[in-house]
């Protein structure tokens, strides 16, 4: 059986349940395990689905789900009656001057007062992965333009709140940083905007 880390994580929303595992190249038929084992409910790797903005789901499931792995761990976030995107990455040496070329202006000056800036570089880029994961639309043209020091953002009818996980809910044994987006589910029939 897989060991796996298991967090609940309490949102503006509802729980999302957060599980860390040790990365495989097959972890796509790991997640559809876990889930099975930790719902109670079969899921399998051929309920796999991809939205036109190509974010997963499994069919036939009553909960939202999304992933990302770095550093040979992945993370998995899921729960109901909202839309999420996760992402982790591992603290890894890093120019924060970068942002000043993708990051709002406001975001730049914070992580140039910053005591951690490299530590923050990493917080507000998750922030932007899960954005972009949870809602979709252009990642370069919306998710790094808009600002993510709060913790929520009004974007298109939707407002969008960002959790910062600790490393020990993520049962990551590396320096990291992850973050869970989290909005409401548009009604089916309703499409979701193309961009963000």
């Amino acid at each position: 059986m897989l060991e796996y880390h298991k967090a609940i994580i309490e949102t503006p929303l509802g729980n999302v349940t957060l599980v860390g595992f040790p990365y495989r190249d097959h972890h796509r038929e790991i997640i559809a395990t876990l889930l099975t084992q930790i719902e109670g409910q079969p899921v399998n790797l051929c309920q796999l689905k991809f939205s036109d903005n190509g974010k997963p789901y499994f069919n036939n499931v009553n909960f939202q789900v999304n992933w990302s792995h770095s550093h040979n761990y992945c993370v998995l976030a899921y729960g109901k009656n909202m839309e999420i995107g996760v992402d982790i990455e591992q603290h890894k040496p890093r120019n924060t001057a970068l942002a000043k070329r993708f990051f709002a202006p406001d975001e730049w000056n914070y992580l140039k007062e910053a005591p951690n800036p490299l530590e923050e570089f990493y917080r507000l880029w998750t922030r932007k992965e899960a954005l972009y994961k949870c809602v979709g639309g252009s990642f370069f043209k919306d998710a790094l333009s808009n600002s993510l020091l709060n913790n929520y953002i009004k974007i298109k009818s939707r407002t969008v709140y960002f959790i910062d996980v600790i490393n020990e809910n993520t049962g990551a044994n590396f320096p990291c940083s992850t973050s869970i987006a989290v909005s409401k589910i548009y009604k089916k029939g309703v499409s979701l905007p193309s961009s963000i």
